[in-house]
Parts: C-alpha cells; structure tokens; sequence
C-alpha cells in the first residue's frame, strides 16, 4: 500500500503530500476495523504522516464516542 502511495503521504494539504523522501508513513485504514472494515483489503489503505494520521484517528474516535 506505501509503494502504491509512491512513498508519499496521501492527504490533501499536507506540507508532504507528494513529496518523496525521509518522511516517516503510517498504512492507514481508510474505514476504521472498529467500524467494520476488512483489515487487509489493500483498496481501505492510504498512506499518512504522523500528523495526518493521528488527526484522522481522532476525528473517528471522537465521531464514535457521539454516537
């Protein structure tokens, strides 16, 4: 799933995004296990960095807890 990221982090408006090179990448599930989703299904895959990826997590944790 990274390789097909081409090593890059994949969210819009990150200061990586596009950008090869020495940035540290999470595979990250697009729709969260906890919700459902197949967790080796390379299609619910995204490559995202550090920030990214921890704003992501909590946004699906917060939306969780309301509901």
């Amino acid at each position: 799933m990274l390789k097909r990221a081409g090593w890059k982090c994949q969210a819009l408006g990150c200061a990586a995004h596009g950008r090869r090179g020495r940035i540290r990448l999470y595979a990250d599930h697009i729709s969260e296990r906890r919700d459902g989703a197949a967790s080796l299904d390379p299609v619910n895959g995204q490559a995202l960095c550090p920030k990214y990826h921890a704003e992501k997590t909590a946004q699906a944790r917060a939306a969780r807890m309301r509901s």
